[in-house]
């Protein structure tokens, strides 16, 4: 059934989730100044797994969740929650949130080239050009960090974790044949916080000596970017043209270079910022024609 036509408060909740997702690249600088990469993303989705067993238990229809289903979950979990998050927070060890944002967003580039390479998609001229404009941009990037082209490995950690993503994206279309996109979030929550339970013994010992302001800033990433953000783009996409909510993301690295620079005087460098605007631009060329 055709979703309906978006009013404001559709609007509204995209936005919040807009900004809470741009946040999250910097909450979690802030939240690495005392915890390890792994603590803290086991930390964050433990919170977020708390929260989503309240949001879960109001669902009004819940589809019974099958034997032969728990493989794709966990996948979708490992790859969307658990790997996804020890990547970008390695990567953001020494990458600034901005440039950081700029790599994620070439998530829909990921998931057209793992499209033809696993499903057998086609890839058109379009396809092509954009995915060539997108590396291109990710090698300025990855490059251009610093002002005098020093090369910087985080780069490369935030673009295992843009790849983890695009896994994550294939998975879900699998399981959305079935399930709801909020249910499948949460699955996916709840099976991420475990596959990062190896981490426990250090979070444990980093929660006690860790400063208010760090910590903080984690139970922010596991309430607001993760349960609530997640929830309130399930609640868009129920209104909304996935196409149309999906152009909005394109935004996201922009406004996480003004909060960046807000919260964190943080700016990510020339030729980092020009890999990143040449990185957009691939990735809208690749994607715009499936709106």
């Amino acid at each position: 059934m055709r979703p309906k036509r978006p009013q404001f408060n559709t609007y509204a909740v995209l936005a919040m989730t807009m900004i809470f997702w741009a946040s999250a690249f910097v909450s979690i600088r802030i939240g690495l100044h005392s915890y390890s990469p792994g603590a803290m993303g086991l930390f964050r989705y433990l919170i977020a797994s708390v929260c989503m067993v309240f949001i879960y238990a109001r669902l009004p229809v819940r589809h019974r969740v099958a034997w032969r289903d728990l493989p794709l979950i966990v996948l979708s979990g490992i790859s969307g929650i658990g790997l996804y998050n020890v990547a970008i927070n390695y990567g953001e060890l020494t990458t600034p949130a901005a440039t950081a944002s700029f790599v994620i967003a070439q998530t829909p580039v990921v998931v057209i080239l793992l499209a033809f390479i696993f499903l057998g998609e086609r890839l058109t001229w379009r396809d092509t050009v954009g995915l060539c404009i997108s590396f291109i941009g990710i090698v300025i990037i990855a490059l251009g960090q610093h002002a005098h082209m020093r090369y910087d490995v985080g780069v490369w950690f935030v673009l295992v974790a843009t790849v983890s993503g695009g896994v994550y994206t294939i998975l879900l279309k699998r399981l959305l044949v079935k399930f709801t996109a909020l249910e499948v979030t949460v699955f996916a929550i709840w099976s991420g916080a475990a596959s990062l339970l190896y981490y426990l013994p250090s979070m444990l010992r980093e929660v006690h000596t860790a400063s208010f302001w760090a910590t903080a800033n984690v139970i922010y990433l596991g309430i607001f970017p993760a349960a609530i953000a997640y929830t309130g783009w399930s609640y868009v996409l129920a209104r909304m043209k996935a196409s149309d909510a999906i152009l909005s993301q394109y935004f996201l690295p922009f406004l996480t270079t003004v909060i960046g620079f807000v919260v964190l005087r943080e700016l990510p460098g020339l030729w980092a910022f020009v890999g990143g605007i040449i990185a957009m631009l691939g990735a809208f060329f690749a994607t715009w024609r499936k709106r």
